[in-house]
C-alpha cells in the first residue's frame, strides 16, 4: 500500500483531496530519515537464490519508489537475483490496486504468475489481477486474514518457503506445490521454523 492509498484509507477522502500532495511528500521525507534502520529479512536472499536456480523469472512489484527498492536491493545484495521491479513511479494506483502486477506481467512478458506477499493488500491486488498469492507471516498478519484475502498457501517465513519450494511434494498435502511445478513468473510483493500451512 503507497501512500496513494494509505491517506484517504487512514485520513479520509477529504483530507486527501485537500492534503494528499503535502501528507504524501511529507510521508517519504519521514521515511527516507528511517530507511536505513530498515533490515532484509532473514531468508530474503536465499528464497531468490532458490527461484533464480529453478529458473522462475523474479520481477518484484512494489509501492514504494525506485530510489527505495534500489537500495535495499543493494543492502540484500540481490540485484542480481532478480529480472526486473516495477514501482509506484510506474502506475497511478498502488496496492491494493493491481496496477502493479498487471505493470509486472508485462516486464515479464507473461499472462500467469505466483505473487509471494506478506500483507492482505499484495493478496488484494493479485486477486483482482487474476494470480493466486503465496503469503508469508513476516507482514504481522495473522494467516486467517491472509487466507481470508484468498492466499492459497501461508508460510511462516521467506526462508520456510525457500525450503519448501526445494522438495518434491508437499508434506502436508502429498502432492506438488503448485509455484514448484508450473513454469511461470513469480511476482513478489516485497524475512526458520517449519512451514505452519499450505494449500486452502
Amino acid at each position: 500500500m503507497g501512500a496513494d492509498t494509505l491517506i484517504p484509507a487512514v485520513a479520509g477522502e477529504e483530507v486527501n483531496e485537500r492534503l494528499g500532495d503535502a501528507l504524501h511528500t511529507a510521508h517519504r521525507e519521514e521515511y527516507a530519515k528511517l530507511r536505513d534502520e530498515c533490515e532484509p529479512f532473514e531468508g530474503a536472499r536465499e528464497l531468490l537464490a532458490e527461484l533464480r536456480r529453478r529458473g522462475v523469472r523474479v520481477i518484484l512489484a512494489t509501492s514504494s519508489n525506485e530510489d527505495d527498492i534500489d537500495h535495499f536491493l543493494g543492502k540484500l545484495d540481490a540485484r542480481e537475483l532478480v529480472d526486473g521491479y516495477t514501482t509506484s513511479d510506474d502506475v497511478e494506483r498502488t496496492k491494493p490496486h493491481p496496477d502493479l502486477l498487471q505493470a509486472a506481467l508485462a516486464k515479464a512478458a507473461a499472462e500467469r504468475a505466483v505473487v509471494l506477499g506478506d500483507s492482505p493488500w499484495d493478496v488484494e491486488a493479485a486477486g483482482r489481477a487474476g494470480l493466486e498469492t503465496v503469503a508469508l507471516l513476516s507482514g504481522g498478519f495473522p494467516e486467517d486474514d491472509l487466507r481470508a484475502h484468498g492466499a492459497a498457501f501461508v508460510f511462516e517465513s521467506s526462508s520456510s518457503c525457500a525450503r519448501t519450494s526445494t522438495r518434491r511434494r508437499s508434506r502436508a498435502t502429498g502432492r506438488p506445490s503448485r509455484f514448484r511445478t508450473r513454469r511461470q513468473s513469480k511476482v513478489r510483493g516485497t524475512s526458520g521454523r517449519k512451514r505452519r500451512c499450505t494449500a486452502g
